[in-house]
């Protein structure tokens, strides 16, 4: 409709000269392309982020990125090292995304090398806050805006649901791996999709966990949201090689660009 006002309005202005209260603007130019960032650089793909009173947690950076990349958060396990979360997320996700492994507390020494977990939640969550403040300080333009994807191994995992029940907008694609899922309720469930939540893998190598995980698959789809499960197998040691892989099956589902991709359960 603008644009034919637009085309009358000029019609008879050649017509019959200047007509009181007619415009003829001109339509408004394109939006500019947004312009390429500088490559970012670092010293390494894998690099420490200091944190004032906490350990420095570990960032997996997309080396030569000219756009903003999203940011994967990524809890270890107990007796875990952030640098092995990243190693796992990096083959997962792979080089185009910020993986950001907050360090927790230190736990003991295997062998000579320091080993941590997370302590109360509330601590867990002043860290993560300040570990993603600090990554957007540190490569500004880079890191891109709005939600992340938050996933958790074991205690990380319990701890990550928790998050993603308290700002499912911003966590709104989650991985759990084994981990206290008994929380994950059809309340909690129903809140994370209505408040903006999108997407959760649950992934298992227990039967306890196998158990709940197909409960809360079931809960999630009942209440207006996506959910799915992998089944790494009693064999599965940690987040073993078999584990990664199934779960790297699943990135292309959780992130949203292939919907379609191995459906499970």
């Amino acid at each position: 409709m603008r644009f034919r006002a637009a085309i009358t309005c000029l019609t008879l202005a050649l017509s019959a000269g200047p007509v009181p209260g007619c415009t003829c603007d001109e339509p408004p130019p394109a939006p500019e392309a947004p312009q390429p960032l500088a490559p970012l650089s670092e010293s390494s793909w894998r690099v420490p982020l200091p944190l004032e009173g906490y350990g420095d947690a570990v960032v997996a950076v997309p080396l030569g990125a000219r756009r903003p990349r999203r940011v994967v958060v990524a809890l270890h396990g107990d007796a875990d090292r952030p640098e092995w979360q990243c190693g796992s997320w990096r083959g997962i996700a792979g080089g185009d995304v910020f993986v950001l492994c907050p360090r927790g507390v230190r736990r003991m020494d295997v062998e000579g090398s320091p080993r941590f977990t997370f302590g109360t939640f509330e601590r867990t969550e002043q860290e993560l806050r300040l570990a993603l403040k600090a990554l957007k300080q540190r490569y500004g333009k880079h890191v891109a805006s709005g939600e992340v994807v938050l996933t958790g191994l074991g205690v990380g995992a319990t701890h990550a649901l928790r998050l993603a029940k308290q700002e499912p907008a911003f966590f709104s694609r989650v991985v759990a791996i084994e981990g206290d899922t008994e929380q994950w309720t059809a309340a909690t469930a129903a809140a994370f999709a209505s408040r903006g939540g999108k997407r959760v893998l649950f992934a298992c190598a227990h039967v306890p966990c196998e158990k709940l995980g197909v409960r809360n698959v079931l809960f999630t789809r009942r209440n207006g949201g996506d959910a799915r499960l992998v089944v790494a197998g009693p064999k599965a040691r940690g987040f073993d090689a078999h584990f990664t892989s199934l779960v790297q099956q699943q990135w292309s589902w959780l992130i949203g660009k292939d919907p379609e991709a191995n459906p499970l359960r």
